[in-house]
């Protein structure tokens, strides 16, 4: 911690005592992360571009058009009806 205090004071950086856990744990994931790239022995062939920092994959599916069969069905499952309409939660701004 003493050295993430040190980086936090150089970057003029201030955080609560639980904001500096949790950075505290990603800046050892990124270490761990680096001292894995250093047992790579020849990264030449590693295009950078398809590296995925993420630790889900992303998964995408083609989009297409499904027509709603039975409407009754879909206001059946919805969790608020306001008459014929499907309510949802106001949108708020920030």
């Amino acid at each position: 911690m003493k050295n993430l205090n040190n980086l936090l004071s150089l970057a003029s950086l201030k955080v609560s005592e639980e904001e500096e856990e949790k950075l505290a744990q990603e800046v050892f994931k990124i270490i761990k992360y680096f001292d894995e790239l250093k047992e790579v022995e020849d990264s030449s062939l590693i295009n950078p571009s398809s590296l995925n920092f993420h630790p889900q994959e992303l998964i995408l599916r083609e989009d297409r058009e499904l027509p709603f069969t039975d409407r009754e069905e879909i206001m059946r499952n919805f969790p608020e009806l306001e008459g014929e309409y499907l309510k949802s939660p106001p949108i708020e701004k920030e």
